[in-house]
């Protein structure tokens, strides 16, 4: 039985359609005869720019930042639907059939806890009950639908990760806080079999390292240095964000990826003095998706895997301005 909410739905569902099919059929054609002849991409990815079918969820901030809502964005149309109204929402994670979108809000009364809506706006409900204002954070669904893990405060005020059932009920602790070591931003492989996420020690230099391990937290192991992993569609590889020095007061944004065969690493985007985020797979595993941050706003932007180049998405076309963490609908 699914968790009650003791907040009124309407709080958060809701929808709001707006199109943009013609700019957007115009763009991802022009755009991908340019990238197919510019960077000879394989005829399998030339045919799914930059993926299909192409529903994306993201967080798109509203009212100079100072709320946010889950929408979904789909590639094909144009269309854009707003899924939540009330509170701030962000962190959306499609569920492995696509029937549902896991995100983060602030209701009830300013404490974070993860809930669920289906695409079209229907179906809300809350997954956990949170004990304080940092209690769940960065959702991801467990390759069979049936849970939900999440970075949680624990009761030192650090972080840990966590799974709670995706009817609601009790949580439990998948890679426990020991110490001054904090575990965050859980990912599950597409086959079920393996976790990643993030730890790392409090310290003067804080660096954070990847580890992959069971889905239920156990045998993890280091494998690199970042934050923000996500598995690729076949499970081989791993895509992360790193940040570095790279001025007097200034971080240069890194998204790589690495092969879990070889532990080969490629660079897909390197900016410095950009803040880089949120980076996905697309269903087809031929693009990276991320999120672009400036000047206090943020896109959502592409590039393959196959070579260093990247394509932002105009407003007038797909996305708009505010738009971050991107998370796509899995291909049927």
């Amino acid at each position: 039985m699914s968790e009650k909410s003791p907040v009124d739905l309407n709080l958060l569902a809701g929808e709001q359609v707006t199109s943009g099919r013609a700019l957007l059929t115009v763009f991802s054609v022009l755009l991908t005869a340019t990238l197919a002849c510019c960077v000879g991409l394989s005829p399998a990815v030339r045919a799914a720019f930059p993926g299909s079918p192409g529903l994306i969820a993201v967080q798109r901030s509203l009212d100079s930042g100072n709320t946010s809502a889950i929408w979904v964005l789909d590639w094909q149309t144009g269309e854009a639907r707003r899924l939540t109204h009330r509170g701030y929402s962000r962190s959306p994670d499609f569920s492995p059939d696509g029937r549902w979108i896991a995100f983060v809000s602030d209701l009830p009364r300013g404490r974070l806890n993860i809930w669920a809506i289906r695409p079209n706006g229907k179906g809300l409900r809350r997954l956990t009950k949170g004990r304080g204002e940092l209690a769940a954070e960065s959702p991801s669904f467990s390759t069979n639908g049936r849970w939900v893990a999440f970075s949680a405060e624990s009761r030192s005020g650090r972080r840990q990760i966590e799974r709670v059932a995706f009817g609601g009920g009790h949580r439990r602790v998948l890679v426990p806080q020991r110490g001054k070591v904090s575990a965050f931003s859980p990912s599950y492989s597409p086959d079920g079999r393996r976790l990643a996420w993030v730890q790392w020690r409090e310290s003067r230099r804080v660096v954070p390292h990847i580890y992959i391990g069971r889905p239920d937290g156990r045998g993890g192991r280091r494998v690199t240095t970042g934050t923000e992993p996500k598995f690729s569609p076949d499970g081989r590889s791993i895509v992360f964000l790193r940040e570095s020095r790279c001025g007097e007061n200034r971080l240069r944004s890194e998204i790589d990826t690495m092969s879990l065969d070889t532990g080969q690493l490629r660079h897909v985007k390197s900016v410095c003095g950009t803040e880089l985020g949120s980076p996905t797979y697309s269903p087809d595993g031929g693009w990276i998706t991320y999120t672009v941050y400036s000047d206090e706003s943020s896109k959502i932007a592409f590039s393959p895997v196959s070579r260093i180049v990247s394509q932002i998405a105009p407003s007038a076309g797909f996305g708009a301005i505010g738009d971050a963490a991107p998370s796509w609908q899995p291909i049927p």
